[in-house]
């Protein structure tokens, strides 16, 4: 009797954790856990042909390529489960047609893991927005859409099969929530996608820089990050991400994709309120 409730109450609670409370968790630990912080000295060589690993202390131990160190297992069983939990949680809400939520679970990792360039010491600390969760969320693995009339009438799913529709279903949820599938609409839904590739593309390129690192406990993390970054860039459902260039990123140019999504949004609502 009491099942539908219990799983509402799961979902809703794993809604606030991915949305808010690892972003804020993350940001706390990672100030007041020195053995994580990034120094650009503590770099290895890439032509090395010995995969050697180093410590703070400046004890060495060779490491087999491919495995991980004992001491990032606790961060790496950590990342697990969170990615455990974003699975879950996106996969729920489209199990249940509830396209609106899948999307605003995305938007809401991002937003609220975003990196704050000018406040955030990076690469010395590390990033905030996990590639692997944000994969988790847009992707997960082994799930595969149904698509049918039926569904596609009933939960506005989107026909991944359509040529047109090769964007995937986050960008094609976006304009549907933009209420319609007019060139305004696509445009807004467009900057929205700019908006929030770029703090995944920041994000990624300082997985990148710290995937370098002598010392394992930072690189063995980046190097699963980067792994899921090179693995969206990939996808079809994050596609969007190939919407704004890293390399032609400006802080000009974001901001000005910022400020035209904004009023875009806005203009669609100011009006309706001016004709009372």
């Amino acid at each position: 009797r009491n099942r539908c409730w219990l799983a509402n109450r799961i979902s809703s609670s794993l809604d606030v954790e991915i949305t808010r409370v690892w972003a804020l968790t993350d940001r706390s630990s990672n100030l007041n856990t020195p053995s994580i912080h990034f120094h650009p000295a503590d770099v290895f060589d890439p032509n090395d042909d010995v995969d050697t690993s180093e410590t703070r202390n400046g004890e060495s131990e060779q490491q087999i390529p491919g495995s991980y160190s004992a001491k990032s297992y606790n961060r790496l069983m950590t990342l697990e489960e969170r990615v455990a939990h974003a699975r879950i949680a996106t996969l729920v809400h489209r199990r249940d047609g509830d396209w609106q939520k899948a999307v605003e679970l995305v938007v809401g990792y991002i937003v609220s893991s975003a990196p704050t360039l000018k406040v955030a010491n990076h690469p010395k600390l590390p990033p905030v927005l996990s590639l692997c969760i944000l994969e988790a969320l847009i992707a997960p693995e082994g799930y595969v859409p149904i698509n049918n009339t039926e569904n596609e009438a009933k939960n506005h799913l989107p026909d991944f099969k359509s040529g047109e529709t090769t964007k995937g279903w986050f960008y094609q949820q976006v304009i549907f929530l933009f209420d319609s599938m007019s060139q305004e609409s696509q445009k807004s839904a467009f900057k929205l996608m700019q908006a929030l590739a770029f703090p995944v593309h920041v994000a990624g390129s300082v997985w990148k820089e710290r995937s370098m690192c002598i010392d394992d406990r930072i690189r063995d993390i980046a190097q699963v990050e980067v792994a899921a970054y090179e693995r969206l860039k990939s996808s079809i459902d994050a596609a969007w991400l190939k919407f704004l260039q890293f390399d032609e990123m400006t802080e000009e140019l974001v901001q000005k994709v910022g400020h035209d999504f904004l009023s875009s949004s806005v203009s669609n609502v100011i009006p309706e309120n001016n004709e009372h």
